[in-house]
């Protein structure tokens, strides 16, 4: 058997490895395992930022960045991170994507997938 390869520059600010919608089901990078998002220089209209919310399961997120910074406020306390560094999010912590440098190219984690309905959304 052959398995795809991607070239995750095709696919910038989209989930590439995940769960229905998002990804096909019966598609080779389908999975209810975990999630992976490629992040590269969004636009407005990708938005990326969010508000302030935890996931009702046991959710777990981390955040590589691979080149520039960004931003991220986790259990009222920001965190800069800078190219190479990762941060984890456990599981029913509150948090948010606050700013992002104009050359920000990071990868975001899920395990397991996050849906809509499992998200508690706060906002100011």
């Amino acid at each position: 058997m052959t398995y795809p390869i991607i070239n995750v520059d095709e696919f910038p600010n989209k989930w590439i490895f995940g769960s229905p919608p998002e990804i096909k089901e019966g598609s080779y990078f389908n999975s209810n395992v975990m999630q992976v998002k490629y992040i590269k220089n969004p636009t407005k209209d990708d938005n990326i930022l969010n508000d302030l919310h935890y996931h009702t399961d046991n959710i777990e997120e981390f955040y590589l960045v691979l080149n520039g910074s960004l931003i991220i406020e986790v259990d009222n306390k920001s965190y800069n991170l800078k190219q190479k560094e990762i941060l984890r999010i456990p599981p029913k912590i509150k948090h948010k994507l606050c700013s992002y440098s104009d050359d920000i190219e990071l990868l975001i984690f899920r395990a397991p997938p996050s849906r809509e309905k499992n998200k508690v959304r706060f906002t100011k």
